[in-house]
């Protein structure tokens, strides 16, 4: 019998969007087969095995499996300066705080996969605006799981992985990289243990309280998700926003929401939202 089948994937699908809000319906059978592969030989089994265990577990699976399994069937698709009209809305946001008197400016990045993202925000407000705007701002940097926080901490990155930005900011990007050698670069932004925090975040639960923001990045995050699980992680989002907060989403992402209680604001570079 070819695994997983139909009954193995629901199993998963409904452990996914139970844990981490995560749409399983797009992923094919057999991608989700080949990675699925490697988790069972981590744990000893061949597919068939482990895909028994899965299924007679179900949402009580051990922690550990189950993030397993969620860490080698979700793509961590991320580069820098991604969708970078965001990234220049937000340097201005930033000077327009700090110049109109706010003392710290607390940005979001939820769902911050390998680091990309927050890194690319400090680069572009410590190169642009300078120190004394840098030295106001701090980023937290979530995602579901530790693994790709791990990556974050380090702030370690492959040659193929550094290469991978848009263009025109590759020339701020290696302002900031340090060959480490053996296919090894950090980037090096002054004070970084300072300016920017990691914390594991569910977007799917409420229990979380990492504070207010004055700007969030969640951004080609939601597009995995149904819209009922769309609903509850605005909702949750919605916990961290002040009246004045911006939202931005992914370029191909727009709010599926109570759209009473969101508007849409544009600005010299792009879209965002208030909730």
């Amino acid at each position: 019998m070819n695994r997983p089948n139909a009954q193995d994937m629901k199993v998963l699908a409904n452990m996914m969007k139970s844990t981490i809000g995560f749409d399983l319906q797009d992923y094919k059978t057999v991608l989700v087969r080949t990675r699925l592969q490697k988790v069972a030989l981590k744990h000893n089994m061949n597919l068939d095995e482990f895909l028994d265990y899965v299924n007679a577990k179900g949402t009580s699976l051990p922690q550990n499996v189950m993030m397993d399994i969620i860490n080698k069937i979700v793509t961590f698709e991320t580069y820098f300066f991604r969708e970078d009209k965001h990234i220049k809305s937000l340097v201005d946001m930033v000077k327009e705080l700090i110049d109109g008197g706010k003392n710290s400016v607390r940005i979001w990045s939820a769902g911050a996969s390998f680091g990309q993202e927050p890194y690319s925000i400090l680069m572009a407000i410590h190169s642009i605006l300078g120190q004394y705007y840098y030295n106001k701002v701090t980023v937290v940097a979530t995602d579901y799981s530790d693994y790709p926080l791990q990556r974050v901490k380090s702030g370690k990155y492959s040659k193929n992985e550094i290469g991978r930005c848009t263009t025109g900011w590759q020339h701020i990007l290696n302002k900031y990289v340090v060959d480490m050698g053996d296919d090894v670069y950090k980037i090096n932004l002054p004070d970084i243990t300072n300016r920017l925090f990691t914390s594991q975040h569910l977007l799917v639960s409420e229990k979380d309280n990492i504070g207010l923001f004055d700007i969030i990045f969640c951004k080609n995050v939601m597009i995995y998700m149904d819209t009922e699980t769309r609903e509850k992680v605005l909702t949750v989002i919605s916990k961290h926003m002040s009246h004045d907060t911006k939202l931005f989403v992914g370029m191909s992402e727009s709010l599926h929401y109570n759209r009473a209680k969101n508007t849409v604001h544009r600005d010299e570079w792009t879209t965002y939202y208030k909730i």
